[in-house]
């Protein structure tokens, strides 16, 4: 795997700077990891944003640093669904949340950005649905681990970074 100094196939944007949470929004909203975090970072020359990542109540991977921090609270409810986060996402912060299916076309039209991963739960699960689903976009996935037990599963998942 790739380390945050060195070069990294295709995608080599300068890691002076990995941006937490996809970086701030145009209004100053920080911790987002929101479309319009991703998309202000880009503008400014920022080419690596690192995106947190939650499980959804029916085990679906949306862009958000935890439960508590927005949606859960506003329900009352530990997490929740896909359905619920749906009808939520858009604008009800001040910005854009996003899904994992979002964040891919994304991706594929920002080719020489690269997204670090903070997936705290079930990571090498989660990293499963990115190969499974994204292959064509792995190389741009810079996973973040937490057990060194997870290393040479997530690399026979295919991630070089």
């Amino acid at each position: 795997m790739c380390l945050f100094l060195s070069g990294c196939s295709t995608v080599r944007p300068d890691p002076l700077y990995i941006l937490h949470a996809g970086g701030v929004t145009p209004d100053g909203i920080s911790g987002s990891n929101s479309l319009e975090a991703l998309d202000h970072s880009y503008e400014n020359g920022y080419r690596i944003m690192e995106i947190d990542f939650c499980w959804t109540e029916d085990d679906q991977l949306v862009c958000i640093h935890d439960w508590d921090a927005y949606y859960a609270r506003m329900l009352n409810k530990e997490r929740v669904t896909m359905e619920e986060f749906e009808q939520l996402r858009y604008g009800t912060y001040g910005f854009t949340s996003m899904t994992l299916a979002d964040l891919a076309p994304w991706m594929e039209a920002h080719e020489d950005a690269a997204i670090v991963t903070d997936i705290k739960e079930r990571s090498v699960e989660g990293f499963r649905m990115i190969a499974e689903q994204y292959p064509h976009l792995q190389e741009r996935f810079w996973v973040q681990i937490y057990h060194p037990t997870d290393y040479d599963t997530v690399r026979e998942l295919g991630f070089e970074n």
